[in-house]
């Protein structure tokens, strides 16, 4: 499920508690979240690209190339500005090619070469182990992206009152 999907489920009490991505506090509005763990940001491109074989690159060296960005079309978790806001500060405007939530439509245009994208770095194993695709650190390293647990407070449901003294809330 997207990240945009798990919210909606879990203020539509579909669901009782979500692993999310955390790009803007606001968005959270209403929910509960307790911040489990930072993740760096990675760039992932086709394996033959030029900067492929870096240890690490910046937005600098990713001005000129085609981003699609890893959000919904409207950007209504605030992970296109999360993304963007670096590229902005280091005063690069790259090229926006598309805004795809689904990270497997992504990966696959990756693969024939029609762009870069950024991601957190939780999603690199399954993208380097296929081949085509390499994932290289996104410079500076303080850029992450914050995983937390999100629930409804109002969710009387016993089995998440259970779980949520081991993330450390009540």
């Amino acid at each position: 499920f997207s990240p945009s999907a798990l919210l909606k489920a879990l203020k539509n009490t579909e669901i009782d508690l979500a692993l999310a991505p955390v790009f803007d506090e606001h968005f959270l509005e209403g929910l509960c979240y307790k911040e489990l763990e930072k993740f760096p940001m990675i760039v992932v491109l086709p394996a033959g690209h030029m900067l492929a074989g870096r240890e690490g690159l910046t937005r600098y060296d990713l001005r000129n190339e085609k981003l699609i960005l890893a959000c919904t079309e409207t950007g209504e978790l605030g992970e296109d500005k999360a993304i963007m806001r670096g590229f902005e500060a280091e005063g690069v405007r790259p090229q926006i090619l598309a805004k795809i939530e689904d990270v497997e439509t992504i990966l696959f245009m990756l693969t024939v070469n029609m762009g870069v994208t950024i991601l957190p770095s939780y999603l690199s194993v399954p993208m380097t182990s296929r081949g085509r695709l390499q994932a290289v650190p996104l410079l500076p390293e303080e850029d992450h992206i914050q995983v937390a647990a999100v629930w409804e407070g109002k969710n009387q449901n016993p089995s998440l009152k259970k779980l949520l003294p081991f993330l450390g809330t009540s």
